[in-house]
């Protein structure tokens, strides 16, 4: 009986052993996981083309040149945590005719001088082939609008065919 007692003894120590500081390490406290997020946003640019322009009625031999009503450019950003300035941002303009008569001005399928390229410029100082385009960047403020000066020449040959003839620019923004 004696050694019953002892055996008993020893596995009630054993158990006290092994299970006590299991119990102790629950009633310690428990951990958990806080996942923290956070979202960078894009800024945006919006663009307002310049308005049209018309070059009137050509004369012969003579260079005609035009300004338009600035466009705009504005930069936006997703949150009110995106600076406010300082934002880099691009402006293109470009023909973007792939077809016949690309970078000149045209009536229809007749091009307007097969040697006189349509000509623009940001500053009215160098001018540009429309179908090469121009790019001006520049660093803006959040919602503060930018204007975007368009200025254009043809010069006319005196051989042109009689016609109404056009050309359409396309604008494109983008922030780096």
């Amino acid at each position: 009986m004696k050694r019953k007692l002892i055996l008993l003894g020893l596995i009630l120590v054993l158990v006290v052993l092994v299970v006590a500081p299991v119990a102790a390490a629950g009633t310690v406290g428990n951990t958990g996981n806080t996942d923290i997020t956070g979202q960078v946003t894009t800024p945006t640019i919006s663009i307002t083309a310049p308005s049209a322009v018309s070059l009137g009625s050509f004369v012969v031999g003579d260079m005609t040149g035009s300004s338009s009503t600035p466009g705009t450019i504005t930069v936006t950003a997703g949150t009110d945590g995106y600076p406010k300035a300082g934002i880099a941002y691009s402006v293109s303009a470009v023909d973007n005719n792939d077809g016949a008569g690309k970078g000149f001005m045209m009536d229809g399928k007749t091009q307007l001088s097969t040697t006189n390229k349509f000509m623009i410029s940001p500053n009215d100082t160098t001018y540009s082939p429309a179908d090469t385009g121009f790019e001006v960047t520049g660093s803006a403020t959040k919602g503060d609008p930018i204007n975007l000066p368009f200025y254009v020449n043809q010069t006319i040959e005196g051989t042109e065919a009689p016609g109404v003839y056009g050309i359409t620019i396309t604008f494109t923004a983008s922030i780096p």
